[in-house]
């Protein structure tokens, strides 16, 4: 459905839609996802990339590593803290990778 991806990577509703029946065939536990679940989740997902874009762009800190993230050490902690602050979505990556992030990268 990326050809259906509009500005600001967002998909159009119907895609949200289509997504939310295909996700309500497989659930097994939790609530029901509907259009809006599923938008709320590519939410979180893409903020969570654009935080790890951040990052890997950061100026002073060492190469992103797939393992550990941005390897943030004592030396860089009270620039990671103001970071931190300004991107709050950031605070999981700075020493840990994330699984999603090559599945991401191929949908932006």
């Amino acid at each position: 459905h990326r050809s259906e991806m509009g500005d600001g990577f967002n998909f159009r509703m119907k895609t949200f839609t289509a997504a939310s029946e295909v996700m309500e065939t497989k659930r097994t536990t939790g609530g029901e996802k509907d259009r809006d679940s599923c938008k709320a989740k590519w939410g979180k997902l893409k903020e969570a990339y654009e935080a790890i874009m951040k990052i890997k762009t950061y100026s002073g800190w060492g190469p992103w590593s797939d393992k550990h993230g941005a390897g943030i050490t004592a030396l860089t902690a009270d620039v990671r803290e103001r970071f931190v602050i300004k991107t709050k979505a950031a605070k999981p990556f700075l020493n840990n990778s994330w699984v999603y992030l090559s599945k991401m990268e191929q949908i932006m």
